[in-house]
């Protein structure tokens, strides 16, 4: 046999062998990497071990037991519950002491164009309530609000929000000194406050405690006696 082909059979021989070598070093990381990727040991890597993953980084969780670690409100099941107090922690709005979302703080401005923020207002119950001069349902509940912030002005801070990034901030203005609200205005002039509450219709109300905890949120019109029984909750 000439050289050459001896020299065609070694090279045959190497490149088999790195295939078998390169296959067997796949085989194995993806073993490794199902097992650590399956943190909560189901037999599968899924949505639960990213998040048990995603905690256990931040190091808000140690993993000794995923199945408790996972059944957040102790009822022994793993459910819808859980997965929000999930994304909850995650997100940062959710503290181990209360099971209420934190409110977080958004900057809104008043008629004269200056900034508002929701912490100004720390240690007072507050009630957020977007809407717009364009919304028919939001101009149906606001002599409610109106008739509230009359009553309760002294003991909650009434945040009434204009969507201004999509409204006329001075038609606005015109609605309510047509209607005689006496409850201030603010504007979400960029639409960034709305953006965090996660409006996605109008009107949208949420009511917030004096520790800054979300007690209870409605999207669409409310009655009044739904208002009390928000206002009711934050002055408890």
């Amino acid at each position: 046999m000439s050289n050459r082909g001896k020299g065609k059979r070694i090279i045959s021989v190497f490149l088999a062998l790195t295939v078998f070598l390169s296959s067997a070093f796949i085989m194995c990381s993806n073993v490794a990497a199902l097992t650590l990727g399956d943190v909560n040991s189901d037999g599968s890597i899924n949505s639960v071990d990213a998040n048990l993953l995603k905690r256990f980084l931040s190091g808000s969780i140690v993993i000794d037991n995923a199945t408790e670690v996972i059944d957040i409100d102790g009822d022994g099941v793993v459910n819808a519950i859980d997965s929000s107090l999930l994304i909850r922690i995650i997100s940062g709005t959710y503290t181990p002491e209360r099971n209420e979302p934190v409110a977080p703080d958004i900057t809104v401005y008043d008629a004269d164009g200056n900034a508002v923020r929701l912490s100004d207002f720390k240690g007072k119950p507050v009630i957020l309530n977007f809407w717009a001069s364009w919304c028919t349902p939001c101009k149906k509940e606001m002599p409610d609000f109106n008739e509230k912030y009359l009553e309760y002005g002294d003991e909650i801070q009434f945040l009434m929000i204009d969507f201004a990034k999509d409204d006329n901030i001075e038609d606005a203005k015109a609605y309510v000194a047509e209607m005689g609200f006496a409850f201030p205005v603010y504007f979400d002039t960029y639409g960034d406050a709305a953006k965090t509450y996660g409006v996605i219709g109008f009107p949208t109300t949420v009511f917030i405690d004096s520790d800054g905890y979300i007690m209870d949120s409605y999207r669409g019109t409310i009655s009044e006696e739904t208002l009390l029984s928000g206002i009711n909750k934050i002055l408890d």
